[in-house]
């Protein structure tokens, strides 16, 4: 099984893997802990993603930014527009104002959360990021947060270490966990953004061993039909599924490959 493992990291080519903008990002998102504003995030195609940022001036005014972003794998950048001028009940299109405010971005961590991050031209808002979470849904576009594909046992093995294959066991909510040869304890959180695409994120680290893996996100991918893979060296598997995810953390990179 170790050769088989060691198959599987070369032949694979297996790297950091963002999870594409997808449908079912649209809807309202919020910061549970400032209630009182947030977005409504549209995706309209597989390259642009607008959004409306319902918020205050530093006066405590109400205002609300268009966010015109490009959507780059798992996250939406873009400027973002401040509109005044309109007197209501006129609605007169020549008294619109317009201006730049500055550039938003929009990164998605999985079918739930986000974190939303900003630099302002325009004085008194300055630059900043708050951590977001789904309010609603749009019909019709639910994200399974895991998929049954993925539930039951696998093999995993460890990028950067000698040791593995560990036997683990991805539970129905997407939660793993296994001992190492060093008797660190692995754990991680799987979620499926788009099975269709064979997108997944993640969060998973150590940290309880002596030399603590720090937990942190990760991207990665799902292959499943039977596909034959083969090494630099000519030595071919066929696996019936297998998942591969990356995280980077403070300069350091870690991989798992789940292979059943």
């Amino acid at each position: 099984m170790r050769a088989i493992f060691a198959i599987l990291f070369f032949s694979l080519g297996f790297s950091l893997v963002q999870a594409d903008i997808r449908p079912h990002q649209s809807g309202a998102w919020y910061n549970k802990d400032q209630s009182g504003h947030g977005l409504s995030i549209q995706v309209l195609d597989d390259e642009r993603t607008i959004a409306f940022w319902f918020a205050y001036t530093p006066g405590g005014h109400p205002m609300f930014l268009l966010i015109d972003g490009v959507s780059d794998h798992h996250t939406v950048m873009g400027p973002a527009y401040y509109h005044e001028g309109m007197i209501w009940g006129q609605f007169d299109p020549e008294a619109l104002h317009s201006e730049v405010w500055g550039e938003v971005s929009i990164e998605f961590l999985g079918c739930d959360r986000a974190v939303l991050s900003w630099s302002s031209v325009v004085e008194g808002y300055g630059d900043g990021q708050v951590e977001l979470e789904r309010l609603t849904y749009v019909a019709d576009l639910e994200c399974d947060e895991v998929a049954a594909e993925l539930t039951g046992e696998w093999q995993v093995g460890i990028s950067d270490e000698s040791g593995g294959p560990y036997t683990v066991t991805v539970d129905a909510d997407g939660a793993f966990e296994f001992i190492d040869e060093q008797a660190c304890r692995w754990e991680g959180h799987i979620h499926v953004v788009s099975m269709e695409q064979g997108d997944l994120t993640a969060q998973f680290g150590s940290p309880t061993c002596p030399s603590p893996v720090p937990m942190a996100f990760a991207w990665g991918k799902y292959y499943a039909n039977g596909a034959t893979y083969c090494s630099s060296g000519g030595n071919c598997i066929s696996y019936d599924q297998a998942m591969g995810l990356t995280r980077y953390h403070e300069g350091r990179t870690m991989d798992l490959r789940f292979l059943r």
